[in-house]
């Protein structure tokens, strides 16, 4: 679930930056969130640290204490994890349906301006022209 949140957020990023910036920069954003891959390889190497620190081996896999550290890694650390990224994202990030129907109308112009722009220069638009390769 979080995963098509996010993918669907990057694509409200990538809008927003070509209505401020007037480029379209899909590439840079989308590589920039490829370094979430980085993070999960971090993650793997963190959950055997964290392992070792609660004294996890085959000796003391089932002692309570071990079991009750466990428990704590896998479900309470993830759901603060997913509390605090919730409130960060629904106080800094979120955009209100004003904004993205504001920026989808400055998209559609700005887009409606370059094949004006296009066309009165007599550059096709919208067609196929085979005689440009």
């Amino acid at each position: 679930m979080f995963n098509m949140v996010i993918w669907a957020m990057i694509t409200d990023v990538i809008d927003e930056s070509e209505v401020q910036t007037g480029v379209r920069q899909d590439g840079t954003i989308y590589s920039v969130y490829s370094f979430a891959k980085l993070g999960q390889a971090c993650s793997s190497g963190l959950s055997g640290i964290l392992l070792s620190i609660i004294g996890y081996s085959s000796v003391t896999a089932f002692d309570p204490k071990v079991v009750d550290g466990i428990y704590n890694i896998t479900c309470l650390v993830p759901a603060g994890g997913m509390i605090l990224l919730c409130l960060l994202y629904g106080s800094y990030i979120l955009l209100t349906r004003r904004e993205l129907k504001r920026m989808q109308r400055s998209l559609e112009l700005r887009e409606m301006k370059m094949r004006s722009a296009k066309q009165s220069v007599g550059i096709k638009v919208g067609a196929f022209d085979p005689d440009i390769i």
